[in-house]
């Protein structure tokens, strides 16, 4: 064999080397379960108890500029009405409904469970809300407050309210509800109190009535 025909051997040789190693290092990596993503957290309105009816307003004037998505206050009562039955209809009798003259509060705490101590919402859980989201779909002249708590007081109970409230929004945004109609609603915590357990959390949903001002008639 020629030394020219031994160097272009040897270079195809070398190439092929190269090429298994390549290829063993792409099944290495495939091997390793996927990380989780980074959480999306969704465009929406959020504060703090302490802003509650101010922020709450700021989004139903937002929505009651196109007079479609408003209720004339006579109207307001009816359409809680249908609106209840059809939440029953598609929640079940069991979750609690509570009822004001513009408000429908649903209890969601033993329905819908977060990932144990984690911020995240489960696909399966973010399943249960579809027949909800579906519904408020049809309901539009309504703001939807998104209300989660932690068992645990301080930062991190605070942060992980927030991050499990704008999980939820985001899951209802998937099933059609526009996000401006939504409202994370976060309880402050005293910085100087400690941390403690924060693995459970209950969802509460106030949906809460666009009521057009009296002034601009009908």
């Amino acid at each position: 064999m020629t030394t020219d025909n031994f160097s272009f051997g040897f270079a195809i040789l070398t190439r092929l080397v190269a090429l298994m190693l390549a290829s063993c290092a792409l099944v290495a990596c495939a091997g390793h379960a996927p990380t989780r993503p980074a959480a999306v957290v969704p465009s929406v309105r959020g504060h703090g108890s302490g802003n509650t009816e101010r922020s709450e307003a700021e989004v139903k004037r937002d929505l009651a500029k196109n007079e479609r998505n408003t209720l004339s206050v006579s109207e307001a009562g009816y359409y809680l009405d249908v609106l209840q039955a059809r939440l029953v209809q598609a929640l079940g009798a069991d979750v609690k409904l509570s009822r004001t003259p513009d408000r429908i509060g649903i209890d969601l705490a033993h329905r819908v469970p977060f990932e144990s101590r984690g911020p995240w919402i489960s696909e399966a859980s973010c399943r249960l809300l579809q027949p909800l989201a579906s519904a408020l779909v049809e309901y539009r002249k309504t703001a939807v407050v998104v209300k989660v708590g932690a068992n645990g007081t301080g930062k991190d109970a605070e942060r992980l309210e927030e991050r499990r409230a704008h999980a939820v929004a985001e899951c209802l945004s998937r099933f059609g509800i526009a996000l401006r109609r939504i409202v994370i609603m976060t309880t402050p915590s005293a910085e100087a109190t400690p941390a403690t357990d924060v693995a459970d959390a209950g969802l509460v949903l106030d949906v809460e009535l666009i009521l057009r001002d009296g002034k601009s008639g009908r």
